[in-house]
């Protein structure tokens, strides 16, 4: 990042900490923009010692109306800082669906449909969190539905009548909860705008894919369609018509137990190329007291929260859903962006399992719906944070454009993805280890001769390894093939020395070391 343009200090001092800025009529952003010189911590939270790195980070990348909410969550209804983060992200995706798409430099087109599973034992406060961000969603699609039926009532009436005249009255239907991907495909089709698909238990939704239900084969493969935004044929019984859905958009939240999880992915599931697409959050406090307490959130503080998504939603139902909006990173923010990328795929290359490098492959491409969910919440909220040295597309603040040019995502808010996807994909890896301990699976005779070569607790260089094995009769492309198949699960790898992990003690001594 050293050769990134930098901005002077009276760049800086124009716009100020949190400057309040008028924008020129005729944009559809909000009236007055507050631009803050970079992402912080309100006051609250900066000051609270009990918040771990993890949420202290989550916090600082949310416009400061945003992070008062949670703080009245938190502080009243115990909310789980990082439950609250990952429902406020699956809203903004939800809400935005197929009204905009991130175009990237390297010709990749991603829409921001984002899959979210809430991950705790039972009685970790998983599902409140959820209801509550929800909630103004539930309500404008059942003010939308009341509509739609006195429509249809008055329409069905002028039938009767014998008018015909009058058109049949369009269902506009945003949200579900617990559907079967039939039901997800026949609303699509006549909702192009997409949905928000939320489950109260993720197992249900999980369990309707083909390891559970015979001839269900093609589910799976479906809703990695569905969640990569690809074209989608659908081929109803009894229906010689097939329908076409161009940009099928779907975002779903539920909550599930991490047992549960990795139970329902076991053996061949953790190859499976749809469970590492979906964003996965852990509480930070697993073990602490949830306790009751007597202090009241802001009675209006649902209104807030309201306000901020239903600005969200608004502006999607006025979109070309065929030609959505299209949003582009700033150059500055591109090379933030390519070098994350780059910087991760030669460290997993290099570094993991080859397990472990197959979940980044699939976690990586996620950079870019956060990017967008970022850009519209903090758009929403009516707060930017200052872009610096963007000139050259027209992305640096002044008193006419605060927000720059609102169809580029600048450099800060690229900083702010690549740690926000840091973190999920600390959590999917955390998840692989817990199925790999739960669920080791199955040694070949030769992969269990090759482990047995190692010492119990030693570290052992890989040149060492290689010349004992050479020796016992291995040929070298076997040992390779061997130290990139267990490299994360059976063996640690620490700067090229490798060492049996607990799993990999287990699965060839079990208990007797």
């Amino acid at each position: 990042l050293g050769n990134l343009q930098t901005s002077t200090q009276e760049d800086v001092s124009i716009i100020g900490q949190g400057r309040t800025l008028t924008v020129k009529e005729g944009s559809d952003m909000a009236k007055d923009i507050t631009v803050h010189k970079s992402f912080s911590l309100i006051e609250k939270f900066s000051k609270n010692d009990s918040l771990t790195a993890n949420e202290k980070m989550l916090l600082k990348y949310l416009p400061h109306k945003v992070q008062n909410i949670i703080w009245e969550l938190h502080s009243s209804m115990m909310f789980p800082i990082p439950y609250c983060f990952s429902a406020i992200m699956t809203a903004v995706s939800g809400s935005i669906a197929n009204s905009k798409a991130l175009c990237t430099q390297n010709g990749y087109i991603v829409y921001p449909s984002i899959f979210m599973a809430i991950i705790g034992e039972s009685g970790e406060n998983k599902s409140q969190p959820i209801k509550w961000f929800m909630r103004p969603l539930w309500t404008r699609t059942a003010e939308m539905l009341k509509d739609y039926n006195g429509e249809l009532d008055a329409y069905l009436k002028e039938v009767a009548k014998g008018n015909f005249e009058m058109d049949k009255p369009k269902k506009v239907q945003f949200i579900i909860q617990d559907a079967t991907i039939e039901a997800v495909k026949e609303i699509l089709y006549e909702n192009p705008r997409g949905l928000l698909v939320i489950f109260d238990e993720l197992i249900s939704w999980i369990k309707s894919f083909s390891r559970y239900k015979r001839g269900k084969a093609s589910e799976e493969g479906e809703w990695i369609v569905i969640c990569d935004g690809d074209s989608l044929m659908v081929n109803r019984k009894g229906d010689a018509r097939v329908l076409y859905i161009k940009h099928p958009f779907v975002a779903l939240i539920g909550s599930i137990q991490p047992y549960v999880l990795c139970d329902a992915f076991k053996g061949s599931g953790m190859e499976d190329g749809l469970l590492w697409r979906i964003f996965m959050t852990y509480s930070e406090h697993p073990a602490s007291p949830i306790l009751w307490n007597d202090n009241k959130p802001d009675e209006n503080l649902q209104d807030q929260w309201s306000e901020i998504i239903t600005a969200i939603l608004d502006q999607s139902f006025d979109a070309d859903y065929d030609c959505p909006k299209a949003l582009r990173y700033t150059d500055n923010a591109w090379t933030v962006i390519r070098g994350w990328q780059n910087m991760k795929e030669e460290d997993y290359t290099a570094n993991h399992s080859q397990k472990e490098l197959s979940v980044w492959r699939k976690v990586q491409v996620s950079v870019h719906k956060i990017s967008i969910c970022l850009k519209e919440l903090w758009k929403a909220c009516g707060e930017d944070v200052l872009e610096i040295g963007e000139g050259d597309n027209g992305d640096l603040p002044t008193d006419d454009d605060p927000l720059g040019n609102e169809n580029f995502i600048g450099m800060q808010m690229a900083l702010a993805a690549t740690q926000v996807m840091d973190y999920y994909l600390e959590n999917a890896l955390h998840t692989l280890k817990m199925m790999t301990d739960m669920f080791p699976g199955v040694l070949t005779q030769g992969q269990k001769i090759f482990l047995k070569m190692f010492p119990l607790e030693e570290f052992v260089s890989r040149s060492a390894i290689v010349d004992h094995a050479v020796k016992r009769g291995m040929k070298p492309r076997t040992i390779d093939r061997y130290l990139s198949q267990l490299r994360g699960t059976m063996l640690e790898c620490n700067h090229g020395k490798y060492r049996l992990t607990e799993s990999g003690k287990m699965a060839i001594y079990g208990g007797n070391r």
